[in-house]
């Protein structure tokens, strides 16, 4: 929301990366894509990605956050430049030219996979929500299939909590009185306008966002559902024993690992450099980089459940072309905030891109942003 903009103070500058430097303790990168795919059957699959896949956390990737991720969606790939084309590769090839003839609708089938960051304390904990739907049509031989769920892991233990683990939700829904509370509270709480009965609904979560805030989702197999945050503190007596550890667990600090000085004399097209001698810049009809994301930047409603203040430090490539790519989030400051930064990044204008010995490269680059809400 604009006007929410106009009440944040954004700091924003940008530089490449030296040539040596301390690898970020966190990276969540961010992948979207939306690709039509054909297959020898005569099939249509329509795929659509929204990965926020943590790659790194405390300095160095988590296998069991990872693996179990990959259990929900069928896939074992933990990197993900292999996984989306392993998962795209069950559907066929991507479409790259006009069709002859007009598909068999009973052959066409949609594909969503979407694994998306809710929650996170550095070293402490991050929540996930992953989702993955299959929906085909009668004469697809993809089969159907939907899984959701919402989890957290426990950092420092290096554990899955789910449902139960954190919250005495059996005694909660067996309790006309507090169940009836409960419902009251997931609806003054939705991120959506609508009204919540625990009747004959699934509970997904719940998870922390922060330690202040809880997350729910609400709904039934073959309902849409609806996500509500709840304060933790009107709960606490809910909670399992795990979850209050988990609230009172000392942060991982990691040890840090330098990266690697670039090899100038490298012939790589595909090469990233960390140093240039032009940096890549960026400038819109005289609008300076702050400018365009002050004016672009929309955040929801309810950021101010999540975060009142931070410090957001994004990675990505500025490609040869200028366009922007592999966009990461190395320092978070909320899930919701985070988000839209990287969406309103992949809308920007092109960059200048970065020079080095007078050729055009592929550079990395940071961009930290500063709020505070008022």
């Amino acid at each position: 929301m604009k006007k929410i903009i106009f009440f944040m103070m954004l700091l924003l500058l940008s530089s490449s990366m030296k040539a040596q430097n301390a690898v970020s303790s966190t990276c969540i990168r961010y992948e979207k894509r939306h690709i039509v795919c054909t297959n020898d059957k005569g099939e249509m699959n329509i795929v659509d990605l929204d990965f926020e896949w943590p790659e790194r956390l405390c300095y160095v990737p988590h296998p069991v956050l990872l693996q179990y991720i990959n259990t929900l969606i069928g896939d074992s790939c933990t990197q993900l430049d292999e996984k989306i084309p392993a998962i795209l590769s069950r559907y066929g090839k991507p479409l790259t030219t006009k069709l002859d003839t007009i598909p068999d609708d009973s052959k066409f089938c949609y594909a969503s996979y979407s694994v998306h960051n809710v929650g996170f304390d550095e070293g402490r904990y991050i929540s996930m929500r992953v989702e993955k739907n299959i929906q085909p049509g009668r004469n697809s031989s993809q089969s159907k299939e939907h899984q959701l769920e919402l989890f957290v892991y426990d950092i420092p233990n290096q554990r899955i909590l789910k449902g139960q683990e954190l919250m005495k939700l059996n005694s909660i829904l067996a309790d006309p009185t507090v169940s009836y509370y409960m419902s009251n509270a997931l609806t003054d709480g939705l991120l959506s306008n609508y009204a919540i009965s625990l009747d004959a609904q699934k509970l997904y979560g719940p998870v922390p966002v922060n330690d202040g805030t809880l997350l729910m989702e609400v709904g039934g197999d073959n309902q849409t559902t609806v996500q509500s945050m709840i304060t933790t503190a009107q709960w606490v007596n809910f909670l399992t024993s795990k979850m209050k550890k988990l609230f009172n667990s000392k942060p991982v600090i990691g040890t840090p690992i330098m990266t690697q000085e670039d090899n100038n004399e490298a012939e790589d097209s595909m090469k990233v450099y960390r140093q240039t001698d032009v940096p890549a810049s960026f400038s819109l009809n005289g609008q300076s980089l702050s400018q365009y994301i002050s004016s672009n930047l929309l955040l929801p409603p309810y950021i101010n459940k999540e975060v009142t203040s931070g410090r957001a430090l994004v990675q990505l490539i500025i490609e040869k072309d200028g366009t922007v790519s592999h966009i990461s989030i190395v320092k978070a400051v909320s899930p919701s905030l985070d988000r839209n930064i990287v969406a309103m990044l992949r809308q920007m204008p092109k960059w200048s891109p970065a020079m080095q010995n007078g050729k055009v490269v592929r550079s990395f680059h940071f961009i930290p942003v500063n709020v505070r809400l008022q």
